[in-house]
């Protein structure tokens, strides 16, 4: 089970074994000042959050995770109202 708390300051991601005491809890990300919020997961197990203004992804197995890099185009509409 992967849950957000705060017990090392910050909210952080943290991973508790269900079969487990509480005591047993991993954190799995070590941000620290802001919170991570918005916290999901794949069916494949990789990990998908919001901290400090962007998307962020830990990639099952992978030690780390690393902003994800967002980029977009702004596009004009046009519109032309008939009177």
């Amino acid at each position: 089970m992967y849950f957000l708390s705060e017990r090392s300051g910050s909210f952080n991601i943290w991973k508790q074994s269900l079969t487990e005491p509480e005591g047993d809890a991993v954190a799995v990300t070590h941000h620290q000042k802001l919170p991570v919020r918005f916290l999901s997961i794949s069916t494949q197990g990789d990990l998908a959050y919001g901290f400090d203004g962007g998307i962020w992804l830990k990639r099952k197995g992978d030690k780390a995770a690393h902003e994800v890099d967002i980029k977009y185009v702004k596009r004009a509409v046009i519109a032309v109202l008939e009177t």
